[in-house]
């Protein structure tokens, strides 16, 4: 009698207003449309609970329960002023909290609406909440709405596209299409009754979650029931708890009115499953996957995909001899063959709906036999390892002019200032090497005393004293801890201090004497002329003394040794016992320079050798010119025997480490090899 009190009432709406000269299309109103439905032009009159519908704001068409695969279709409703009627293709859908501060979720009763992409206009449903499915809402107070997803996606806003060719549809733009508006559920007098059951639409095994039922035109108290508790139960609170692994219904009842929602019982997170297990939640999940990581264990029956180095991931299928289970594009693989034992995590789903699978960035790990390993490594620990020193180079002996060593020192009187607080300029000034002098300081404290301001004050070299090989001061006990002494070198003649105040003049610096830390600075390098000047503030110093280096010009010679084409090498050595590991699949040495590590077998190294008589495999590691690199000499070496066995790679224990400079120093001292000793010099005191 309801239905049909109704159905006449829409007709006689229908002609009326047709009648006033509106066109309409006739259609019979749905019990979930039924009420006063009113253009929302506030968002703040938005709250979790409301019933709304999302319209196109210049057309007579709303999102329609037809979820096509990547958008919503449209349905037909009426318009009057500020309020909409509507029949049962309309999408009612239930305002629920977002995942995100201030943003809502649209609750369709079966799922909710998400953006689903970036790269296309797609408009999806899913069971569960998140990023993409909580949307901020702007209204204007027009009741144009701006509807837009918060997640990673960024085609995210909901928009109407109009266009004939495009099927007239409700999808997620970037930009462009037409706007959109809200209608909200406001009046519900002499509605239908409804029990729209609200929440998460799965939990795990032992987990709970808690649904609402939303009543329209319903009084009552609810009462809840699970269509299969051995799946999941619910308390009159709607607290549903999971049991087993399935699908049941939870029920809303309220006299005759019931309201349902179907949940998914899933295996609690990181559960290890059996592959058959695994299968069951692949076809739970379906394409969207599982909403958590879980373990399977399983023999690796095929190679897929070769490991791609470029992607770091390989494609395989695990077995556990009666069923088996893909696993796409899995993190590392490189080592793995058939026949190894490995556990997969990662998430489950089935795959354009018929290939149950573990979707793409999935890990593994290698299942151990202990007492396999045990054997492995008992036998590997007793593979002894050896590492020596093998360089080739030509000897260059020379005979050259003696070098002298002469020092300048520098203090206030030799500069001529007073011993005051007036900066003075001075020039020509010299002392023992010929190197000549000049610069502005003052006298305070009877001291050179230099400053940073006024693009002036600082001491350069004229004319040069040979080569400069170091610079020390002594400070005046009025500096302040922590200033320094700036120091400058270059090939061609300093004119005045003036130049150290110039990027293009001052030369390259080499380096800082600091006061309360160091007293003088080494020069590295070949520089004629040098200059300093303060760094930052006043500085006093009692003296400054330059050192230079000349060669002789008395007729004194010394002989000088040099070596070029220096081609350094370590002969790195193991026990040939590997090869009798039982399951051994690679084996060779394993050298480690500095923490980084490489492998090398008879079929990787070229200097690969094999000394049958003594047992022992070798291979030659070069270094270079460790004198063009001299950080090389004091680089540790280790070096060990490897094997793998099933895709696992074992080392020995029994490992050798030194470095170039190390064996040098034991071949001199302890084994007095003569050949070294002009390394030994090099690295441990005198020169070569």
């Amino acid at each position: 009698m309801k239905q049909t009190a109704k159905r006449i009432l829409a007709f006689v709406m229908v002609v009326c207003m047709a009648f006033l000269g509106v066109i309409v299309t006739p259609f019979i109103s749905a019990s979930a449309a039924d009420g006063v439905w009113t253009l929302v032009k506030d968002a703040s009159n938005l709250a979790a609970g409301d019933q709304v519908i999302i319209a196109a704001a210049a057309s007579n068409v709303a999102l329609s329960t037809t979820q096509n695969n990547n958008n919503r279709g449209q349905a037909t409703i009426m318009k009057n002023g500020d309020i909409a009627t509507f029949g049962n293709d309309v999408q009612v859908l239930t305002l629920e909290a977002g995942t995100k501060s201030s943003t809502f979720a649209f609750n369709t009763g079966s799922g909710y609406l998400y953006a689903a992409s970036s790269s296309s206009n797609h408009l999806k449903t899913k069971a569960t909440k998140d990023d993409n499915g909580s949307w901020k809402i702007d209204i204007t107070s027009a009741g144009v709405a701006t509807i837009k997803a918060t997640g990673t996606y960024t085609r995210n806003w909901l928009r109407y596209n109009s266009a004939a060719n495009n099927g007239q549809l409700f999808s997620c733009y970037s930009s462009g299409q037409n706007d959109v508006c809200i209608y909200k559920l406001t009046q519900t007098s002499n509605l239908e009754p409804i029990i729209t059951v609200t929440g998460d639409a799965y939990t795990q095994v032992g987990e709970t979650i808690t649904l609402s039922a939303d009543l329209i035109a319903v009084e009552g108290d609810v009462a809840w029931a699970s269509n299969d508790e051995d799946v999941a139960t619910v308390d009159q609170n709607g607290v549903v708890t999971g049991v087993a692994m399935g699908k049941t219904t939870i029920t809303a009842t309220v006299g005759e009115t019931v309201g349902e929602k179907e949940i998914t019982v899933y295996p609690a997170e990181n559960s290890e499953l059996t592959i058959a297990e695994a299968i069951d939640v692949c076809e739970l999940a379906g394409e969207t996957g599982a909403p958590c990581a879980y373990s399977v264990t399983g023999s690796v029956k095929e190679i897929v995909t070769e490991y791609d180095s470029t992607k770091d991931n390989i494609t395989l299928i695990i077995t556990d001899g009666t069923k088996d289970l893909k696993v796409y594009n899995m993190k590392g693989g490189a080592d793995l063959s058939a026949g190894a034992n490995i556990t997969v995590t990662g998430t489950l789903s089935n795959y354009n709906g018929d290939t149950p699978q573990f979707m793409a960035g999935a890990e593994y790990t290698a299942v151990i036999d202990e007492e396999k390993v045990a054997k492995i490594q008992e036998k590997l620990n007793a593979v002894d390892s050896y590492l020596s020193l093998a360089y080739q180079y030509t000897e260059v002996t020379e005979t050259v002019n003696a070098v002298v060593k002469v020092e300048d020192e520098l203090d206030r009187a030799l500069t001529g200032v007073p011993a005051k607080d007036s900066y003075v300029e001075w020039k020509n000034i010299s002392a023992n090497s010929g190197a000549v002098y000049a610069g502005q300081s003052a006298g305070d404290k009877d001291s050179i005393q230099l400053r940073s301001n006024n693009s002036n004050s600082g001491i350069v070299t004229t004319a040069s004293g040979g080569k400069a090989v170091k610079v020390s001061v002594v400070w005046n006990g009025g500096t302040t801890s922590g200033r320094k002494l700036d120091i400058y070198g270059k090939n061609t003649a300093y004119t005045s201090p003036t130049e150290l105040y110039n990027n293009s003049t001052q030369g390259d610096k080499l380096g800082s004497i600091v006061c309360g830390t160091s007293g003088e600075l080494t020069i590295k390098g070949d520089y004629e002329y040098i200059a300093m000047r303060s760094n930052s503030g006043a500085m006093y110093l009692t003296s400054i003394t330059i050192t230079w280096e000349n060669e002789t010009d008395n007729g004194e010679t010394e002989t000088k040794t040099s070596y070029t084409n220096v081609d350094f090498r370590v002969r790195c050595g193991v026990d040939n016992a590997l090869a009798d590991i039982e399951g051994v699949a690679d084996y060779g040495i394993q050298v480690t320079i500095n923490g980084k590590s490489k492998n090398y077998n008879a079929e990787t190294a070229t200097s690969w050798a094999e000394d049958e008589a003594n047992g022992k495999y070798f291979v030659l590691i070069a270094l270079g010119d460790l004198f063009a690199n001299p950080d090389r000499f004091t680089a540790e070496i280790t070096v060990c025997a490897y094997v793998v066995v099933d895709g696992i790679t074992y080392t020995s224990s029994a490992t050798k480490t030194y470095s170039v400079a190390d064996m040098i120093k034991e071949y001199y001292e302890e084994y007095n090899i003569s050949e070294v000793e002009h390394l030994y010099n090099y690295l441990f005191g005198e020169e070569a």
